[in-house]
């Protein structure tokens, strides 16, 4: 079984190019001159990717790393989908690991279903949905951090180039650490789903550590929000009402309900801000609670946002490709429905760690 989730694993290649082109701005950044090789025709970048996703079905395909002559873009995509069809994860990305986990379980569950007759798929669907948001919202998110790099090192205007540094280096630690959690919460529906728990052995789930996350955290709060005052975090607040803006404007059944959500999800993130600055000094050890909720509101809403604007662009193109905009649709609507309220619980959380830390001082 060793080879079985090359096999069943497919790049997502239509979803990545989506997300390039209308959330991390490909278009743009490959009309940079620092990128004249690759001209100005998206098109090129498709078939970078298309020529990969072949090449993943063979044994011994390689991650490529940045350079010059392509964007930090183009092979953050070209290294998820290697990732994604490789028989063991040593090197694996956990957005290409969700997806092959999803991929596999609804591979599983298709199976299953066409040998019953007269079977629920409602707990089963739920499940993969689950799956299909994490690896969504995830990869919206990566591959707009790395849009932010190139924007960063591709400027000559040294004041663009010092936003998108301090937007990366906030979203980095975020993208990284918030998708460890996401992978290990992934690895266990997918054994629900194979009613077994060893499932898959080639995943190797002890190379996702769970220590990671305190060192992405410890980060982001220490070195991103208390350094600043809670500045970049702000920037993005400003962002994600712009998007808010945008769904108001839009005024569809779908916009409004994604927009509640990403409401409230952006006040939690504004409140945990607040909460930090008033309760945590910039020498303070970071207890793991703190961090890891702090890290898991940013990463939810941040998340969020990526979805919200998904929808948005999925509206705007839908009569192109109505099945795959419908999809995109719905899985935004249950991220926002679904995922996003956890950061209102981790909020409460957050309060109660900082209110202990106070009271102990």
């Amino acid at each position: 079984m060793a080879n079985s989730s090359a096999m069943i694993y497919s790049a997502p290649v239509k979803d990545m190019l989506f997300v390039m082109n209308e959330l991390a701005g490909l278009s743009q950044i490959i009309s940079w001159p620092r990128y004249s090789s690759l001209g100005n025709d998206a098109s090129a970048i498709s078939k970078i990717l298309e020529k990969a996703a072949s090449d993943g079905r063979r044994v011994g395909s390689n991650r490529i790393q940045s350079s010059q002559e392509l964007p930090r873009l183009v092979t953050t995509a070209y290294n998820e989908i290697v990732d994604g069809g490789e028989a063991f994860i040593s090197g694996c990305s956990n957005i290409a690991l969700i997806d092959r986990i999803y991929q596999k379980c609804l591979h599983h569950t298709q199976a299953a279903f066409n040998s019953q007759v007269g079977g629920s798929r409602s707990d089963e669907s739920r499940k993969l949905f689950v799956m299909r948001s994490f690896s969504e919202s995830l990869r919206a998110l990566g591959y707009y951090s790395a849009s932010l790099h190139d924007a960063m090192t591709s400027s000559d205007s040294s004041h663009i180039t010092g936003v998108n540094r301090a937007i990366f280096e906030f979203i980095s630690p975020v993208s990284q650490g918030f998708s460890i959690g996401l992978a290990l919460e992934a690895a266990t529906i997918g054994a629900q789903i194979h009613k077994c728990w060893n499932f898959t052995p080639e995943i190797e789930l002890s190379k996702i550590s769970e220590k990671d996350i305190s060192i992405w955290a410890n980060d982001l709060i220490l070195q991103k929000t208390l350094r600043d005052g809670g500045a970049v975090g702000r920037v993005l607040i400003r962002k994600i009402e712009k998007t808010e803006d945008d769904l108001q404007d839009s005024g569809s059944k779908n916009a409004l309900i994604i927009l509640q959500h990403l409401t409230v999800g952006r006040k939690a993130l504004d409140a945990s801000i607040d909460c930090l600055l008033k309760g945590i000094h910039p020498g303070a050890v970071i207890r793991g609670g703190i961090g890891a909720d702090y890290l898991q509101i940013c990463g939810l809403v941040l998340s969020g946002w990526q979805m919200a604007r998904a929808a948005l662009a999925a509206e705007r193109l839908r009569d192109q490709d109505n099945s795959f905009y419908e999809a995109k649709i719905m899985t935004a609507k249950f991220f926002m429905a679904n995922i996003l309220p956890r950061a209102q619980a981790l909020l409460v959380s957050l309060i109660n760690g900082v209110g202990d830390e106070l009271s102990e001082r």
